[in-house]
């Protein structure tokens, strides 16, 4: 984890020899921190001039840089200049007995990511989307149960990000390991400038094609209560029209503080009422991943929620359901703040084209009072095609219903609906999901929260248009999902759409009115887009809307939703 050099008692060189000794060290750390000590120290005056004390970051990089190191706030940064002390024979040096720690992260903000996994086959990526007009450095992090950093050739992965670019990476490659090494944790990422969005992803295909994706965005804060909305745990818990399927929910906890922290979960059945209750100790920066069954002792799981209480500073979390076929991923939610209407840009049940889609809603009432909830789906132009409710709907309760048979728009291989969902709800408090894709077995799915936060300024962080003549498994596409549930006015949505460079590659805009939805693969939108892999989106609209990304090939052995990083 470090190593220390150590001066012990080297005198100043001299000619004449007879100098008082010195006795100092600097340690190297794993993190990249240095830190410089001071036992004894005797300097003589050589003209004006005592001596420099300090450090750069080498590469010529940046001037100036002065400073009191005695005075100076620890650790001490040297993000993109050098810091340093100077000493004159009118100001000797002043910092025997004293250590100083230096950083050349300059971090001030932090991104969370929950998940970390990776096998010879299954892999977690991460991109990352430098919203500044300055560069960001990073600090990327791998981080054990036991909360210490992972022993990987690379790890913390020191990098930058220019100003306006992207990264996006496969884990093994940031921490520079083969994909023969296990990969399990979590990951933190500190960053020098707050404005990065962000989105990681965890599947398989490192030995074949993808057939299973899924992810989410970072968090870039924490809770004290967090809920995980879908729950299919055991035989047959997974409900599917082409027979139940076999399934595990795995939760994943973190705890980015530097204390430790306890958990206190508790599984709720449909109905509200507790079924069970397990408390689990997180030490400082360290994780837990355990499966439904593990947890709560539970044989089998088939609907309800998970709420966790965090005694400490907070914590974060994600979820993952785990089909034959399929993987569906969940941030946990912290509870919908003071909101009590949510949406989703994406409600398809029926056969479009020959291929069928089912959308499957999930509602929780976390709000510890009873709820009047009414459900109203909308086609394309903001008509509405269905409503459900009022339904009363008791604290603890969850609803977990098809939306063809909850409005009536028929099975999945009947007439195509595609549309918006709006959920009303007569307080705040209710937390739900989407989950859409194959009716019968789930071949291909993706899960999306519903949405509280509606979007002004925006960026979606990847871009996947792959184009492989002749081969559908591998050529992928890249979907956008905007809804508009303004009541009156118009939104305009320009979408700009930008290589991993920062160079602009591709912009259209879309006249979306009140109530209405748009929908279309970026390469259909922006056709200079088509066959770009890597870059990112920026989404500017005149009105708040709902938007969302989703991945998928052309084979549709895969989809993966993706909500966007939301600046306004």
């Amino acid at each position: 984890n470090s190593v220390t050099f150590t001066w012990d008692g080297v005198p100043e060189w001299s000619p004449a020899g007879g100098q008082p000794p010195n006795t100092f060290s600097a340690t190297l750390f794993r993190n990249g921190d240095i830190r410089m000590r001071f036992d004894s120290i005797s300097v003589t005056p050589d003209g004006s001039v005592l001596g420099v004390v300090g450090l750069a970051p080498g590469g010529g990089q940046g001037t100036g840089g002065a400073a009191d190191l005695s005075a100076v706030q620890q650790p001490i940064s040297f993000f993109d200049a050098p810091v340093y002390q100077q000493f004159l024979s009118t100001d000797p040096f002043d910092l025997t007995g004293s250590s100083l720690l230096f950083t050349p992260s300059g971090v001030n903000f932090f991104l969370y990511f929950p998940y970390l996994v990776g096998t010879e086959a299954d892999f977690t990526g991460f991109a990352l989307t430098n919203d500044e007009d300055a560069e960001n450095l990073l600090q990327i992090e791998a981080l054990n149960g036991a909360g210490q950093q992972v022993i990987f050739p690379i790890n913390p992965n020191l990098t930058r990000i220019q100003a306006n670019r992207q990264l996006a990476r496969l884990g093994l490659d940031i921490f520079g390991v083969n994909r023969q090494v296990p990969r399990d944790g979590w990951v933190r990422i500190g960053v020098s400038r707050p404005n990065v969005a962000s989105f990681f992803q965890l599947g398989n295909g490192l030995t074949g094609t993808i057939s299973q994706l899924d992810g989410s965005v970072a968090f870039t804060e924490q809770s004290q209560t967090l809920y995980f909305t879908r729950l299919y745990d055991g035989p047959d818990s997974f409900p599917a029209a082409g027979g139940a399927q076999d399934a595990v929910t795995e939760l994943s906890l973190a705890n980015p503080n530097e204390v430790a922290v306890t958990l206190r979960l508790r599984l709720f059945d449909a109905t509200g009422q507790q079924l069970s209750e397990t408390v689990r100790q997180l030490p400082a920066l360290g994780c837990l991943r355990e499966g439904i069954s593990t947890l709560f002792g539970q044989a089998l799981v088939q609907d309800g929620f998970v709420r966790v209480e965090v005694d400490g500073p907070g914590a974060v979390g994600f979820e993952l359901v785990r089909l034959d076929d399929t993987l569906l991923g969940f941030n946990a939610s912290f509870g919908g703040g003071q909101e009590s209407t949510s949406y989703s840009a994406q409600l398809a049940n029926g056969n479009n084209g020959g291929l069928s889609i089912a959308t499957s809603v999930k509602l929780v009432n976390v709000s510890g009072e009873a709820r009047e909830v009414t459900l109203t789906a909308l086609d394309q132009n903001g008509q509405e095609v269905g409503a459900f409710g009022p339904v009363a709907l008791a604290a603890n309760a969850s609803l977990q219903r098809d939306i063809g048979e909850l409005f009536g728009l028929g099975p999945a291989n009947g007439p195509s609906t595609e549309g918006s969902l709006r959920v009303d709800a007569d307080g705040p408090g209710v937390i739900g999901d989407v989950v859409f894709g194959d009716p019968n077995r789930l071949r291909f799915g993706a899960a999306l929260p519903l949405q509280t936060r509606l979007l002004e300024r925006a960026i979606f962080s990847q871009v996947a248009n792959a184009n492989v003549p002749g081969n559908a498994a591998f050529s992928t596409f890249t979907g956008l999902a905007f809804h508009n549930p303004d009541p009156v006015q118009t939104a305009q949505i320009t979408l700009r759409v930008f290589d991993e460079a920062g160079l602009e590659t591709g912009s259209t805009v879309i006249q979306l009115g009140p109530g209405n939805r748009a929908t279309g693969t970026v390469a259909q939108l922006m056709p200079s887009t088509a066959g770009q892999v890597r870059g990112y989106i920026l989404v500017e609209s005149t009105v708040p809307v709902v938007a969302q990304q989703l991945f998928g090939n052309f084979a549709l052995s895969f989809l993966s939703a993706v909500p966007p990083t939301v600046f306004q």
